[in-house]
């Protein structure tokens, strides 16, 4: 399930079509949506459960996957043009970059959360493998266990 698609991208863009005759194609587009989403994905796993599919989730994952490819296009328009902000600072792509990745630590250490998605076992827990296969305990109370 993708979070976006190369129209959603082309929105963040004025005017620009993506095809098989610009610089950047169309064809790179859908490679960089199919790769930044799988690290998004992997960013997110160890808290929720991926693919996101609450509603609201999903619009937070499809702005921070536009987000990213926006990012990767920008760097490639970059290099073309040597472009940096207006205050000669850091390129765009990285300041895009760096906002989203700010966001997506904050999915992580949950100081934001992604409304409707479900939250991944955490493994944290203490877990046991008898009971998880319907197996009666071993341990007894008031007994040295090991």
């Amino acid at each position: 399930m993708a979070y976006a698609d190369q129209t959603a991208v082309e929105g963040e863009f004025k005017d620009v079509t993506f095809s098989a005759t610009t610089a950047v194609t169309d064809t790179d587009v859908g490679r960089f949506l199919v790769e930044e989403e799988a690290v998004l994905n992997g960013l997110l796993k160890p808290v929720y459960t991926v693919p996101i599919t609450g509603t609201m989730a999903l619009s937070i994952c499809k702005m921070l996957l536009i987000k990213l490819v926006k990012s990767r296009i920008v760097a490639i328009m970059e290099v073309k043009t040597g472009g940096k902000t207006p205050d000669q600072g850091d390129p765009e792509s990285k300041i895009i970059k760096d906002e989203v990745m700010g966001l997506i630590e904050k999915l992580q250490n949950k100081s934001m959360l992604l409304p409707d998605a479900t939250f991944a076992n955490s493994g944290s827990a203490v877990r046991s493998y008898a009971a998880e296969n319907g197996l009666e305990p071993t341990f007894e109370k008031d007994t040295e266990s090991w």
